[in-house]
């Protein structure tokens, strides 16, 4: 009795493993992408507890600056100068004067901050903030799994479809 395996037999195992890797790899894929966005909407739902704290004291959203102007969500987005809404800048600029028992002292928006709070998204990209023009409402948006921001398609006013935002 022939104990080995004949070529079909071998060709047969290789292809069957071949099939069952590639579907593995391309779930494994999907669960990690999966992974990575879920990881932005809970860093986005941080900052919404932060941006929300700071409403709660001082009535109104942080400001945000660019090339000495306030940005807002309401300008076109390719009038918007480079980095404009990059929360490193409301992390270092943002902040107010408290008038408590007759000395002033200043409150900065990064106090409000975890130290676990992260400034770019799971794709290695800041996350974007901007207010409203009258600091009501706001929008911070992810670029998504195609680390495109919002003002790169269709002539900077198209937003991607991958984008994650959190709005108020």
């Amino acid at each position: 009795m022939n104990r080995g395996m004949t070529l079909m037999e071998l060709t047969i195992t290789i292809g069957i493993s071949s099939i069952l890797a590639g579907l593995i790899l391309g779930i494994s894929r999907h669960v990690n992408e999966t992974t990575r966005i879920r990881q932005a909407q809970t860093a986005l739902q941080a900052w919404s507890v932060a941006l929300e704290r700071w409403r709660d004291k001082f009535g109104e959203y942080p400001h945000t600056y660019a090339d000495n102007r306030e940005l807002t969500f309401d300008e076109p987005h390719d009038t918007l100068p480079a980095g404009r809404g990059n929360l490193s800048n409301l992390v270092e600029n943002a902040g107010a004067t408290i008038r408590v028992n007759g000395k002033e002292t200043v409150y900065r928006f990064r106090q409000l901050l975890t130290p676990q709070t992260v400034m770019h998204d799971p794709w290695n990209v800041p996350y974007l903030y901007l207010p409203s023009a009258g600091h009501r409402a706001y929008k911070m948006v992810s670029c998504g799994p195609d680390g495109k921001s919002p003002d790169k398609g269709d002539n900077g006013r198209h937003d991607a479809l991958d984008d994650i935002t959190a709005e108020r």
